[in-house]
């Protein structure tokens, strides 16, 4: 190996410590706006046993909803951006310059995960994704209408 592949293959190594670095800060991140979602919605729960379900309180439902999801998903995009700069110009670079595959490099980076285990986990994060930026949301608003409409008609 030559003097400038192992000052590249030093950058590399930097780049790829870094951008890392920055994939976990950014799935923190996600775990965090999360569990923040959780806490709202449990909040919410104890207004709705306390008190009835007001305007307001749907409105606060879809704004931290939307918000939560677009935040939710620009980082998982930003994830997977961070990813492919691992694979594709990280690993690539540093396989060719060691004349192996990259698989060889960053197998955990570059190879795809299992296929069953992929699937059972992109099935569970659909469920809970439709759960807590759909479903939540949409039966809270619909309480709200039929418990406002209930109390027009009867009253």
């Amino acid at each position: 190996m030559t003097d400038e592949q192992k000052i590249q293959h030093d950058y590399l190594l930097a780049d790829f410590q870094a951008t890392k670095a920055e994939i976990a800060r950014r799935s923190n991140a996600q775990k965090t706006a999360l569990a923040a979602m959780v806490a709202f919605y449990a909040w919410l729960l104890n207004q709705l046993v306390s008190t009835s379900l007001g305007p307001w309180h749907i409105g606060a439902v879809w704004i931290v909803t939307i918000l939560g999801y677009v935040f939710y998903k620009r980082e998982d995009i930003e994830i997977g951006r961070l990813g492919a700069l691992i694979k594709i110009k990280i690993a690539g670079v540093a396989a060719k310059n060691l004349n192996v595959s990259a698989e060889n490099i960053l197998p955990s980076e570059v190879c795809a995960a299992d296929k069953e285990f992929d699937c059972k986990t992109k099935s569970l994060d659909w469920i809970f994704s439709v759960s807590l930026f759909g479903l939540i949301p949409i039966t809270l608003t619909t309480f709200y209408l039929f418990e406002a409409t209930c109390k027009r008609i009867f009253n």
